[in-house]
């Protein structure tokens, strides 16, 4: 084994077509989802409130994303939530929470780290899907 971690692959953004809509191309090289954003409907309108809708009806903010431990999350003591404006609009997917206590030290997370963000979506009952693009961090 070597003395350096091997770097991710980059992979196709997953379109989550229940939460973002059909065929919304993002182009991001090593990107990440939120999950649970359907719980945090008003955080996330909040968020999105003075987002000008597209022709299509189509919402779409790039902001900065923080991500942040939560020690005491009953349900998941690796819990990674992730903040836009300071809304908790939600959380890494568990699978994904590895890769940040392996990668950052616990005192970032508690800090939190931030990385480019993605909102999107029509704010209808489709909702939002929220993104992130880990290249910062690498």
């Amino acid at each position: 084994m070597g003395l350096f971690r091997k770097r991710p692959q980059p992979k196709q953004w997953p379109i989550d077509e229940a939460a973002v809509g059909v065929g919304l191309p993002v182009e991001l090289s090593h990107p990440g989802e939120i999950v649970g954003e359907s719980y945090r409907r008003e955080a996330l309108d909040l968020v999105m409130a003075g987002v000008v809708p597209d022709d299509k009806g189509w919402r779409r903010l790039e902001a900065p994303l923080t991500l942040q431990s939560e020690p005491n999350n009953r349900a998941d003591p690796q819990a990674i939530k992730a903040l836009v404006k300071g809304h908790h609009v939600g959380y890494i997917k568990g699978t994904e929470t590895k890769w940040f206590h392996r990668n950052l030290t616990a005192r970032d997370l508690r800090r939190g780290v931030v990385v480019p963000g993605l909102v999107v979506g029509t704010g209808d009952q489709r909702g939002y899907g929220v993104r992130y693009n880990i290249d910062p961090l690498l």
